[in-house]
C-alpha cells in the first residue's frame, strides 16, 4: 500500500484531459524528480490506480468516461492515505467542500501557477509524512496512547513526538 512507499521518488498520477495541460505538468514534476504517470480519463485513471500504487492524484474535477469525484472515490477506497489534489476550472465553493470531504487533499483553481500546484504538492506530502511518524510513535512507544490528547495535524505529530522525547 501507499503508505509503505519511499518518497525520494514521489509517484504522481495526473488525470488531464487537457493533452498540453497533462503534458506541462507531467514534464514539470519529472524536473522535480517525481515519477509520473498520466491519464486523459476518468476510466484509465480508474484502471491505473488499480494496478499500480501512487503516492499522488492530481485530477481535473469534469472528465470524459468518470468523472474526478469519482476517480477520486475509488483511489481514496483503494489508498486511504493518497494525496488528491483536484484541479479544475469549473470550481466553485460547493464542489470543494465536497471534494475535500470525499478526502481531496487540496483544491485549486485553474489556471494556477506551475509554482503554487508544487508549493501545494510539498506540503500535502510534508503534512502525510507528519502522519505516518505520528501513527508510528503511537504504535513503537509503550504507553504512548497520550491520553486525551487528540489531533493528527503535524502540529500534533510534533507535540507528541515532543512529549515523547521528555517523558522518560
Amino acid at each position: 500500500m501507499a503508505q509503505n512507499r519511499d518518497l525520494t521518488q514521489p509517484r504522481v498520477l495526473i488525470v488531464e484531459d487537457d493533452a498540453s495541460l497533462r503534458a506541462l505538468l507531467a514534464a514539470s514534476l519529472q524536473e522535480l524528480s517525481f515519477e509520473v504517470d498520466a491519464a486523459a480519463d476518468g476510466l484509465e485513471a480508474a484502471q491505473k490506480i488499480k494496478e499500480s500504487v501512487y503516492d499522488i492524484l492530481i485530477t481535473d474535477l469534469r472528465l470524459p468516461g468518470l468523472g474526478g469525484e469519482e476517480v477520486l472515490r475509488q483511489a481514496k477506497a483503494l489508498y486511504p492515505d493518497l494525496i488528491v489534489i483536484v484541479a479544475t476550472g469549473y470550481g466553485d465553493i460547493r464542489n470543494a467542500v465536497n471534494m475535500m470531504k470525499l478526502g481531496a487533499s487540496d483544491y485549486i483553481q485553474k489556471p494556477f501557477l506551475k509554482d503554487e500546484l508544487i508549493v501545494r504538492i510539498q506540503k500535502a506530502l510534508e503534512e502525510r509524512k507528519w502522519r505516518w511518524q505520528s501513527r508510528t510513535w503511537n504504535e513503537e512507544l509503550p504507553g504512548s496512547d497520550f491520553g486525551d490528547l487528540v489531533g493528527r495535524s503535524a502540529a500534533m505529530g510534533r507535540v507528541k513526538e515532543l512529549a515523547a522525547g521528555v517523558a522518560p
